[in-house]
């Protein structure tokens, strides 16, 4: 599938379709119909949870490896600083390295209960082609990411990166929406005396 039309149809769809949506490009030559090893791209927001979930289920039904991928993105955190009025140095970037580095500890300790053959990747630049170049550089079959992960100042999943991975990535992808990721129901709570005293006031 030329590039052209993968962006005027397949971006469509990724942005209209209320379930997660698998792009395969013509020239890629996935003939397989299983997957070996799946890059997940990850800011450790609830979006990209609920990827990450979609994925380890995949993972576990091919009994395929995962890479947990996050990639900090610099010139994010400059831009908001700017808009901010804030002034660059005061921004502690090696900080900010070992936060991203420890919340990607704690993603893959969690994952790994869930499904053992789990790795974890940091890297730093811009999101959408550390993601592309990832994929190919590991040898991963496909990318599963959130097109709306937010959280924090970096804002590293907005619809143009998946946009992006889709359009220019050699491997298939598999975008969920922001839209996909529903908040579990909150259980009712039983009526006590009280609250049948005080809705009958």
């Amino acid at each position: 599938m030329a590039r052209a039309l993968l962006g005027s149809v397949a971006e469509k769809m990724v942005r209209a379709s209320p379930a997660p949506v698998l792009t395969i490009g013509a020239t890629e030559g996935h003939d397989d119909a299983t997957f070996r090893h799946i890059l997940v791209p990850t800011d450790f927001g609830p979006i990209a949870e609920h990827a990450l979930h979609l994925a380890v289920r995949l993972a576990s039904n091919f009994g395929a490896k995962l890479t947990l991928l996050h990639v900090a993105d610099i010139k994010s955190v400059r831009a908001e600083a700017y808009v901010e009025g804030l002034a660059w140095p005061k921004i502690d970037v090696e900080k900010s390295a070992q936060s991203a580095q420890s919340a990607l500890d704690r993603q893959l300790s969690i994952t790994r209960k869930q499904h053992p053959n789990v790795e974890g990747v940091l890297l730093e630049g811009e999101p959408w082609r550390e993601i592309v170049n990832a994929a190919k550089a590991r040898g991963a079959d496909l990318i599963v990411l959130g097109t709306h992960g937010r959280h924090g100042i970096p804002r590293l999943f907005l619809g143009s990166v998946a946009e992006r991975v889709v359009r220019y990535a050699d491997v298939p992808t598999m975008t969920v929406r922001t839209d996909d990721h529903k908040p579990a129901e909150q259980p009712q709570r039983e009526p006590t005396s009280d609250s049948i005293e005080a809705s009958s006031e």
